[in-house]
């Protein structure tokens, strides 16, 4: 039986097409830990009546690689979990998510507003009692004047 060569090429490209993923880092958490971007993950879709943002992120953790598959509403500032995966080695470990999830507003400081950042280009701004630099544990008490 021969096979025509246009469909043998196109078998035989799939793995490495999967193996090519273009990770891109985005922005970094506590501990030095590198958040990236599946570059050739994002997309364009419809949820229902909205357009949004998918894509696939990925951190390094101590077990492995977790890779998160995320849809973002840049118009609505939400965010659903579309599917999470532990990789450790040649095992893949997948973390069924409901398809009923509803979408949920990106709160500042969340991994959520990290990818709300990397898709849609905007900060999520802090909380009006967010005080950007708390100051070290051994910082000397300021001098209030009063004694």
């Amino acid at each position: 039986m021969r096979l025509p060569i246009a469909l043998v090429l196109a078998v035989a490209a799939i793995p490495s097409a999967v193996a090519a993923a273009d990770w891109k880092e985005v922005d970094r958490l506590t501990g030095d830990v590198a958040v990236e971007l599946d570059q050739g993950s994002v997309s364009k879709v419809l949820d229902g009546a909205n357009e949004v943002l998918q894509a696939t992120f990925r951190r390094q953790m101590p077990t492995g690689i977790m890779e998160s598959d995320v849809a973002i509403d840049c118009k609505a500032t939400a965010a659903k979990l579309r599917g999470l995966r532990l990789v450790n080695g040649d095992k893949i470990y997948n973390q069924p998510v409901s398809p009923t999830l509803e979408y949920h507003p990106v709160s500042f400081g969340s991994a959520d507003a990290i990818y709300y950042k990397a898709l849609c280009g905007k900060d999520i701004a802090p909380p009006e009692n967010y005080a950007a630099e708390a100051p070290p544990a051994d910082a000397p008490a300021a001098d209030t004047g009063s004694q």
